[in-house]
């Protein structure tokens, strides 16, 4: 058993312990009861594994119920976890824990709970390589040429060895871009905590995730989920990001020429996304002569731009006070 036992559960270990650490450090400073973030992390790490485990098995029932049978359901260490499963376990387990008597500290206990979920994705994310269940490891892109040409530091930065029987080919080091990413929004999210409203901080920090996940997923170039042509994680955001735009246009401030600017800007940049799966894959045809092929940067920033700008205006619309109460305050 032990043989085949890798460091991977070592980094989510690391990173649970560093996520309770913060929650437990940080929940009295900004007003929310010690037993209440004592509560949420009892809750949430539990839960948040089990229904991350059972989006992936659920989204993956054809396959991996078909090979390993229905128990698979109710075993998260037996591999494949989703981040939005942990996500929702998060936000369930705060729902729980804030009923009666803490219910008014649930938007700031919200807020450091997001923050210490994404320091729990950057170390989950630090640890993908070392997840090497199927021979190999996990997080990598696409192969990169000439690298043993770069100094030993950006060598080890870029890219890592996917298979050590190939010393040659190095891959572009997706695993580490998600972890800087997620570490870099944490730090974001976490030095304009007293800036913001309770619970917009934790919004921000589900759509700085959601962005950046339409990028990283069309980078990664190992097994990835997919319906159909587009991949399940950049479908998870890409509708995790409307529901939040439509919220602030049923129940926010989002009115009439605003709202529909806003869906407009929202619906070309998941646009910008789509096309630029299928252009990577094939090219533009015009006519039997004329066909365009997009170089890989251009795909890459195009859906950078996409993802980022479906981000924006997701969070942006919920920033506008409602014209009710900006009514109200002109007065």
């Amino acid at each position: 058993m032990f043989e085949q036992m890798t460091a991977f559960p070592f980094f989510v270990c690391g990173g649970a312990l560093l996520a309770a650490l913060f929650l437990g450090l940080s929940a009295r400073r900004w007003g929310v009861p010690g037993r209440a973030a004592e509560r949420t992390l009892l809750i949430a790490l539990p839960l948040g594994a089990f229904l991350s485990h059972i989006f992936y098995a659920g989204l993956l029932a054809n396959l991996e119920l078909t090979v390993n049978g229905f128990g698979f359901l109710f075993l998260p260490w037996a591999g494949g976890h989703m981040f939005y499963g942990a996500v929702a376990g998060a936000l369930l387990a705060v729902l729980l824990v804030t009923q009666g008597q803490d219910r008014q500290s649930r938007p700031r206990l919200m807020d450091l709970t997001s923050i210490a979920l994404l320091l729990l994705i950057a170390a989950v994310r630090l640890g993908e390589p070392f997840d090497n269940s199927d021979g190999y490891g996990q997080g990598y892109g696409l192969i990169l040429e000439d690298m043993e040409l770069l100094p030993v530091p950006w060598r080890t930065a870029l890219c890592f060895v996917s298979d050590p029987e190939y010393m040659d080919e190095w891959y572009l080091a997706v695993f580490a871009f998600e972890a800087l990413w997620a570490l870099v929004s944490a730090v974001w999210v976490w030095r304009g905590l007293g800036e913001r409203k309770p619970g917009q901080s934790a919004l921000l920090a589900l759509c700085l995730y959601a962005g950046g996940t339409m990028l990283f997923e069309f980078l990664r170039q190992d097994y990835t989920m997919r319906w159909r042509f587009v991949r399940l994680s950049q479908l998870l955001s890409a509708i995790l990001l409307a529901v939040v735009l439509l919220h602030a246009t049923v129940r926010g401030g989002l009115r009439g020429k605003r709202a529909v600017g806003y869906w407009v800007g929202f619906l070309c940049c998941i646009g910008l996304v789509i096309a630029m799966e299928f252009a990577d894959e094939k090219p533009l045809i015009l006519s039997d002569e004329v066909k365009i092929f997009f170089p890989h940067w251009v795909t890459y920033f195009s859906i950078l731009l996409g993802g980022a700008g479906a981000a924006v205006l997701a969070y942006r619309s919920h920033c506008r006070k409602p014209e009710h109460q900006q009514l109200y305050e002109a007065q």
